[in-house]
């Protein structure tokens, strides 16, 4: 199934212009003591994840925005197969694992924990994650 994407730039008070095409995961807006924040969350078609907050100082109007690109991140596993088990004459087990073929998994759960790390881990991001997003 391909996903449905829109073109994005983001331009962050530090760091470069951030331009890519993503597909919007998830978006939240809450107040804090020091003002309004604003959360999104985008997916690429090549599985990285954008994660973007901006906070609207109420005393001031003055924005603070801020984004980065969690690039996908891979290992390579190998999954038990099956165990064989013998006992020898004393009574004492062996087990041997049998391993199947190595293989490359993304690792999403990093992933999405360097996301809330971007989103400084505020209840309203974990929120906005779990409820919009299903994390």
């Amino acid at each position: 199934m391909e996903m449905t994407t829109e073109e994005i730039t983001l331009k962050p008070d530090r760091g470069p212009t951030i331009e890519f095409r993503g597909k919007l995961l998830a978006q939240t807006n809450f107040m804090t003591s020091e003002g309004e924040m604003f959360y999104d969350v985008w997916e690429t078609p090549g599985g990285a994840y954008v994660a973007s907050s901006m906070l609207e100082h109420g005393d001031t109007g003055n924005q603070e925005w801020r984004a980065d690109v969690v690039e996908p991140i891979y290992h390579t596993v190998q999954h038990p197969t099956h165990e064989k088990v013998t006992v020898g004459r004393d009574g004492s087990e062996s087990r041997i694992v049998h391993l199947g073929p190595e293989q490359t998994e993304r690792d999403t759960g990093l992933m999405q924990r360097r996301v809330l790390d971007i989103l400084d881990w505020r209840q309203g991001a974990k929120e906005m994650m779990r409820k919009k997003a299903g994390w």
